[in-house]
């Protein structure tokens, strides 16, 4: 078996519209693909990388709502992204994450100087500088191909079974390069995707949930697919059924220190369903899922690729609370606006009646949120019940 370099690296997220800011307004990742999960239909699944979308520059992510499970890093896991970046443009991004109010530190990692940061969600970054893969030729929001992310330099994998991980590297055909201060490091063949480092140090225990990367996938030729079902599960891996997503085939499998591998193919590609001019810039449904259709229209919000100034928190999950938020933003707007033009002239009487309506029903949407906020905090009594709070008079 000889894999060649990482396909994709997923994650678990919370809102998608704070994960495009990111990813795309601050990272400068273009938006390749914007559709389902194919394990949760009813969640969005977006795809970054390259202005290609090639195969080692893709981060895939799941976003979900806030009711479900938060993640915790640890052993078992996915414990760091590393993105390249070209040679002399660390002091490009050092820049740029204190413009974003974005929280890093500087590391030192196989003779490389090594940037680490967490995006909105908690997930771990890292930019290294290197003269792997190809400059990226896709300019957005103060970003220049000069200083651009060409793709994924690597991972970092924390590890319940060290030799064991070791043993299926070894077995997938991944070269062992060296230690440093407690990460081994394998060569994954091919200049995107290359390294995977594992980290032999303690850790704690990971969960998976929001705010966790969820797997790794490494990239195989379509026509060898069934043979690494068949050789894997000869070496004593459960290995899943070849699973169809649309842009490649795959197969799953935990390897021996819990981590969750993905082997994709290397085609067909993301431009199956929708021309490269215009990747990522629609909502695509995958033929499978089109009878979800309708269900899609009315609950999925919108998602607005955009350049950026500053980071905003958006307290909307479905188009109906988008639809709320919206709403609410404007009428604030408009209430401020007429704020102003009472301080530069007296209003008429239609605007002050205006004001009258828009006062009256902002603070009727700010007494619900907050009823409907109450409704959903409980307390631990002495005996350990959780107990809802109540409303007077209840």
């Amino acid at each position: 078996m000889n894999i060649k370099g990482i396909h994709h690296i997923s994650s678990i997220v919370w809102q998608g519209q704070e994960n495009l800011d990111f990813y795309h307004g601050v990272l400068g990742l273009r938006l390749v693909k914007q559709t389902v999960n194919y394990d949760d239909p009813f969640y969005y699944h977006l795809y970054y990388g390259n202005k290609n979308g090639d195969l080692g520059t893709l981060l895939t992510f799941f976003p979900w709502s806030i009711d479900k499970i938060e993640g915790q890093t640890g052993k078992g896991q996915v414990g760091v992204v590393s993105l390249m970046i070209p040679k002399g443009s660390m002091g490009f991004w050092v820049k740029r994450l204190d413009k974003f109010k974005i929280g890093y530190a500087k590391l030192e990692r196989f003779g490389d100087q090594v940037l680490r940061f967490q995006d909105r969600h908690n997930l771990s970054l890292e930019l290294i500088e290197s003269n792997l893969g190809q400059i990226h030729d896709y300019e957005v929001n103060g970003i220049t191909k000069e200083v651009a992310i060409k793709g994924i330099y690597g991972a970092t994998l924390y590890s319940n079974d060290l030799e064991g991980t070791k043993k299926l590297f070894n077995e997938l055909g991944l070269k062992y390069v060296g230690q440093d201060n407690g990460y081994i490091r394998f060569d994954a063949n091919n200049d995107l995707g290359k390294y995977v480092d594992v980290y032999a140090g303690d850790i704690k225990d990971g969960i998976y949930g929001g705010g966790t990367h969820h797997h790794i996938a490494f990239t195989i030729a379509s026509e060898e697919l069934e043979y690494y079902q068949t050789t894997l599960r000869k070496l004593g891996y459960q290995v899943s059924p070849v699973r169809e997503r649309t842009y490649f085939q795959s197969l799953y499998f935990k390897e021996p220190g819990g981590i969750l591998i993905e082997l994709a193919t290397d085609g067909p590609g993301l431009t199956v369903d929708e021309p490269l001019d215009t990747l990522g810039q629609t909502f695509v449904v995958p033929e499978e899922f089109l009878h979800l259709k309708e269900g899609y229209e009315g609950l999925m919000y919108p998602l607005f690729i955009r350049q950026i100034d500053t980071l905003e928190d958006y307290p909307y999950e479905t188009k109906s609370q988008y639809d709320s938020y919206i709403t609410h933003k404007n009428r604030l707007n408009r209430i401020n606006e007429l704020a102003r033009l009472s301080k530069q002239r007296e209003l008429t009487s239609f605007e002050i009646e205006e004001r009258a309506r828009l006062r009256k029903e902002y603070l009727q949407a700010i007494r619900s949120t907050v009823s409907m906020n109450m409704g959903s905090i409980s307390y631990e009594t002495e005996t350990g019940e959780q107990v809802k709070l109540a409303k007077k008079g209840e």
